[in-house]
């Protein structure tokens, strides 16, 4: 038998499972996605948010040299600021009233690798990032972020894809007709 549950419930406060929300991002739609969910996901639940950018090094490695060119790692590090920047004010604009405090992650490295470690540093309750949804053989081939951070991950991942399903918008327009 459960015990009774308290009469008095207006003084208690209530705990939220998902208090740090870490958004991955990246710049891509799924991207973009990942930072609308994992903001509305923080509004209803009055949570922290945190952006993390990876720059993948890999992408200034020059083979034929067999170093890194410095000019497009900066180019790299520029852009994945601006990422950062542009998620952070999407979701908290400059003078906006009831600013959400927005952490950013600027790593540089393997993206799943960097991910995970920045939301264990930042004691992350959830990771929201998006997925390609690529096919099995894809996804062999050329691997993915998404599915290496789940099963690496020390909390919950979210996975959102870039488009909401032809079901949820069906579902949206009912509701939009009822409320009419």
């Amino acid at each position: 038998m459960l015990p009774a549950a308290p009469k008095d419930q207006g003084s208690r406060k209530t705990v939220s499972l998902f208090e740090r929300v870490m958004i991955a991002v990246d710049g891509s739609k799924t991207s973009a996605r990942a930072v609308e969910v994992g903001h509305e996901l923080a509004k209803q639940l009055g949570a922290a948010v945190a952006f993390v950018h990876v720059m993948d090094i890999t992408k200034g490695f020059s083979p034929e040299l067999g170093v890194a060119d410095t000019r497009v790692l900066e180019g790299l590090r520029v852009a994945g600021v601006a990422v950062l920047d542009r998620c952070a004010h999407e979701i908290s604009p400059a003078g906006a009233c009831g600013v959400i405090p927005v952490a950013r992650f600027m790593c540089e490295g393997d993206p799943p690798s960097e991910i995970v470690k920045a939301a264990d540093e930042w004691r992350a309750d959830v990771i929201v990032i998006g997925t390609h949804a690529r096919g099995p053989v894809a996804r062999f081939l050329l691997g993915s972020t998404a599915e290496a951070v789940v099963r690496r991950a020390h909390c919950p991942v979210l996975t959102v894809g870039h488009t909401r399903t032809a079901a949820s918008e069906a579902e949206r327009e009912i509701h939009a007709a009822a409320s009419q």
